[in-house]
């Protein structure tokens, strides 16, 4: 519980007189709940195979999680007098704010959330505020929000993790000061959401044991007959005999132990699809129901003033995304990710229907209408320098390589307005390499093009290509001054030499129809190169050199040449 109150006065060039009150009262309480709240109540299925050691623990919580109240007036008064005219102003304000939110985990894979926030004018009690605590009377009200929320996750096995989730949002906004006799604002908004992660690996291994595990076990077992044989002088016969049974049960079996090695090196598979729609509706009177606030209906089922609504009342937004994951490990050291997501959306506002389409793609000619929906990849190729011929320069070596692939469709009213589709290796080569000599480098090639295509069969083309490299060389020293008031002291400092390169080019080729041919519009070429030391004389001490050229090419303005360069020295300060 809070309470404060302000004030100030001021004037100013065009002010002669501004006078402000404020008074603010709040309170909150939050009622608290133990975590021991629980039963559980199958625990009776416990000896049942399978489902019983997984529903025998489950938990049912018969309390909330946790319940929030709040609540806060403000009152606000204010005087303004300008210094030319008569126009007087005394602006009033008094508002009460209130909120409600709670969680409550049903079960450890069951989470509920649900928030109100209200807002309403006490301007009609500004002469008597004892009555509408008298009368229990909260104002008019301006504005209400909920929010409703659930999510499931059950732990159905190792090799199969599901997840699925639903949320609401619900606004209801009217202020009395506007003419209109309808609700200003009212809409209404869901999600669903769901996924899960299928792991190959772990479906295998719940119906054979690889010989990985099979390993591992058995060491460990001889590593407990060994402690046995040492602390004991009897004949260790009774040990050998569950050594004999435990081979016999974890027998190899050359096809499935080939299935899994090949099945582990494929990562988690990953897939998500949510599906969401947004209500906005306009000309109704009332508060609606309950169905259409937690987002289950879109019609908020209130009568409606055509004057105000229009001849389309109802705006309607509709999306749905999904997404696939995955990979596969060629090796200890290559590694490659595979990634595809698709994007759906529809609307209808004002008597018009619009559809766009983007997904991943690829496509096989200048036009982009033929290709097929395709994942983008990258693929990483790491400690080549334990190559033979390759180890006597590097000590670190690895390669990138990445692909990306667009496609983005626009419907209008049931006709083609657009298509883009872009296709992208990014990139196309990428090198991280570490010398013998402590040089570092980097280079990395990305090129590209974005094709699109308008209604009237015109298009462009643009093709892109960039190349980026970086040299580093750091070199650690310092010495010692002989002198008997310094006390020998050392000054460390360090150099520190970098390169880098930069090439980028782009073209745009342009028809107006169908009928006509591809035509160069425009071009540029781009190259930087720019080379810098920078040196530390002390820890406080640093200092650099660097110069740079680049030239640049267009079909504009032709060719310029830029050239760079200076010092800077750094001396910190420290009291």
């Amino acid at each position: 519980m809070s309470a404060n109150a302000q004030w100030s006065n001021g004037s100013s060039v065009t002010v002669r007189k501004k006078e402000s009150e404020t008074y603010k009262g709040s309170i909150s309480y939050k009622i608290p709940f133990g975590r021991d709240n629980y039963i559980q109540p199958f625990k009776w299925i416990r000896k049942v195979p399978y489902l019983g050691d997984r529903l025998g623990e489950a938990r049912w919580y018969y309390t909330p999680t946790s319940l929030d109240f709040s609540m806060d007036a403000t009152e606000t008064k204010s005087y303004n007098e300008p210094r030319v005219g008569q126009n007087i102003t005394r602006p009033y304000d008094f508002g009460l704010n209130r909120s409600i939110s709670g969680s409550y985990k049903m079960f450890d894979n069951l989470n509920l959330n649900y928030s109100r926030k209200m807002r309403n004018s006490l301007i009609d009690f500004r002469d008597d505020k004892l009555k509408a605590i008298k009368e229990l009377n909260p104002g008019i009200p301006l504005n209400v929000a909920e929010t409703y929320s659930a999510s499931f996750s059950p732990k159905l096995t190792n090799w199969l993790t599901p997840s699925l989730s639903y949320s609401a949002n619900y606004n209801w906004q009217d202020n009395p000061a506007n003419s209109s006799k309808s609700i200003d604002q009212l809409s209404n908004q869901n999600r669903i959401s769901s996924s899960f992660s299928l792991d190959p690996a772990e479906i295998m291994k719940s119906f054979y044991k690889p010989k990985g595990a099979t390993a591992k076990r058995s060491t460990r077992s001889a590593g407990t007959s060994s402690r046995s044989r040492g602390r004991s002088t009897r004949v260790t016969q009774p040990i050998k005999t569950p050594e004999k049974e435990e081979k016999t049960d974890n027998k190899e079996i050359p096809l499935l132990e080939f299935l899994y090695q090949t099945l582990d090196r494929v990562q988690p598979i990953q897939v998500s699809y949510s599906i969401s729609q947004s209500n906005n509706n306009r000309g109704r009177v009332g508060e609606p129901g309950l169905l259409y606030r937690t987002g289950l209906v879109s019609d908020p089922e209130l009568d409606t003033i055509s004057a105000e609504a229009g001849a389309y009342p109802d705006n309607i937004t509709i999306n749905s995304d999904a997404s696939l994951r995955s990979g596969i490990k060629i090796s200890k050291n290559i590694n490659t990710s595979l990634s595809y997501n698709q994007n759906m959306s529809r609307s209808q506002a004002n008597g018009m229907e619009n559809r766009n389409i983007a997904r991943d793609y690829l496509t096989f000619d200048n036009s982009g209408k033929k290709g097929i929906p395709f994942p983008g990849w990258t693929l990483n190729v790491s400690q080549l320098e334990k190559i033979a011929f390759l180890s006597k320069v590097f000590t670190k070596l690895s390669l990138d390589h990445g692909f990306s692939g667009k496609e983005s469709i626009v419907y209008q009213k049931g006709e083609l307005q657009s298509s883009t589709y872009k296709l992208y290796f990014q990139p196309l080569l990428g090198l991280s390499m570490q010398f013998k000599n402590n040089i570092s480098s980097t280079v990395r090639m990305t090129m590209g093009k974005t094709i699109s295509n308008r209604a009237n069969g015109g298009a462009s083309i643009v093709r892109d290509q960039n190349i980026n490299a970086s040299m580093n060389y750091q070199k650690k020293g310092g010495l010692t001054i002989p002198l008997p008031f310094l006390k020998n002291k050392r000054l460390e400092n360090n150099i520190n030499f970098t390169m880098s390169f930069d090439y980028s080019s782009s073209e745009t080729r342009e028809r107006n129809d169908q009928t006509s041919k591809f035509v160069r519009k425009n071009w540029n070429k781009t190259w930087k190169i720019e080379p810098r030391i920078s040196y530390s004389f002390t820890q406080k001490v640093t200092g650099g050199i660097f110069y740079s050229y680049s030239e640049s090419t267009t079909a504009m303005t032709g060719k310029r040449i830029t050239r760079n360069g200076g010092f800077d020295v750094n001396i910190a300060i420290r009291g």
